[in-house]
């Protein structure tokens, strides 16, 4: 298989998030495709993924290791920051100060995963 832009940072959030004992890697995904490459790295990690879209949060919650939650659109990676640390902090994920593997597409809808953030939780 060809490596694509995503799948290097679905191995790369992978790996940085075992160096950092990072708990989730989060993926804010219209179609589902960046949680599939991250899930065949098995990380340790948990993976949630971060959608607007129902029927991807459903097909999602068979994938190895994933876990969906379904946000509001968005229209920039500042917004989907916000949204999921709002989300996440709200179902008891994480707490401020928390770090958290993050990966999104820019610009937001284009159809690909091409970021990898470490972000910490204000």
């Amino acid at each position: 298989m060809e490596p694509t832009i995503a799948s290097s940072i679905a191995e790369a959030a992978t790996r940085a998030s075992a160096e950092l004992k990072t708990p989730y890697i989060v993926t804010g995904t219209t179609t589902g495709n960046t949680a599939h490459h991250i899930a065949a790295f098995r990380p340790q990690a948990r993976i949630i993924a971060l959608t607007p879209e129902p029927d991807v949060a459903r097909r999602l919650a068979l994938l190895w290791g994933t876990e969906s939650l379904l946000i509001e659109a968005y229209s920039s990676i500042d917004v989907l920051l916000y949204l999921t640390e709002r989300h996440m902090v709200a179902a008891g994920l994480v707490s401020p100060g928390d770090l958290i593997a993050f990966t999104t597409g820019m610009p937001v809808g284009s159809g690909g995963t091409n970021v990898l953030k470490i972000h910490q939780i204000p």
